[in-house]
């Protein structure tokens, strides 16, 4: 799987999609040993094509809590069953689809995990703010699925610390409640983790915080500093042969 940094999401923005250009890996390419998806859109479609093509490959899907609530998603599910396709469904349980709580949007409460059992989808409730549970899961997860038994569900149980996006204001929660969840920041867990184990000393753990602020400057003055792309690349990574939509 490639990894992407915050300079390759700045070269890929739409604003500098003229101004520098590096090769990707597409989804069903043999290379491509994952293919990561946000949403419920498109999963079983790329779940068949690798199924048909006999590649190695794994779709992981991440949708959060407020997705379980749409047809398309129960459609997925159950065709994934069905044809037994390669897909780890990944559910992201942070409690609030946009502005609405789990419990009064779901009439199964907040564990939505047992409704893979109608599918009969193996699942797996974990937390999700255990970066070594999360890692165990997904790693077991892709095992089974390679097995070729077809998909497998896991719900991570999350929490969101910011409104779900800059007009999200997230009156609809008390700050007590986030700051009880904020005790359990699965970053500052892992940084404890790892000091207490000798991974490394907290002078390592500073130093990697200011090459990370580094790198994220040095993107954000990257996309600054672009130029306007031009028309034709609103056609960029949309069709497959642009020259012949212009």
């Amino acid at each position: 799987m490639r990894q992407f940094t915050p300079s390759d999401r700045a070269e890929k923005h739409p604003r500098n999609s003229g101004h520098r250009k590096r090769p990707s890996t597409g989804p069903l390419s043999p290379d491509a040993h994952y293919t990561t998806i946000r949403g419920s859109d498109g999963k079983a479609g790329i779940g068949l094509g690798i199924k048909h093509r006999k590649l190695d490959s794994v779709v992981m899907c991440f949708f959060g809590d407020g997705a379980v609530n749409e047809g398309e998603f129960h459609e997925t599910m159950n065709l994934a069953s069905l044809w037994k396709l390669p897909i780890v469904f990944m559910l992201e349980n942070n409690l609030y689809g946009m502005g609405t709580g789990v419990t009064r949007s779901r009439a199964g409460g907040e564990h939505i995990y047992q409704i893979a059992d109608s599918y009969q989808i193996p699942a797996a409730h974990i937390d999700g703010m255990d970066i070594m549970e999360v890692r165990e899961a997904t790693i077991s997860g892709i095992q089974k699925v390679r097995g070729g038994d077809g998909p497998v569900f896991i719900e991570a149980m999350a929490y969101r610390f910011h409104g779900h996006s800059m007009a999200d204001p997230s009156n609809y929660r008390d700050n007590d409640e986030v700051s009880e969840h904020r005790t359990r920041d699965p970053i500052e867990r892992f940084r404890t983790l790892c000091i207490e184990s000798d991974f490394f000393s907290e002078k390592e753990s500073a130093a990697i915080d200011n090459e990370i602020d580094e790198v994220i400057a040095t993107a954000v003055e990257f996309a600054e500093n672009s130029p306007e792309p031009p028309d034709e690349a609103l056609y960029t990574n949309i069709y497959a042969n642009p020259e012949e939509i212009q």
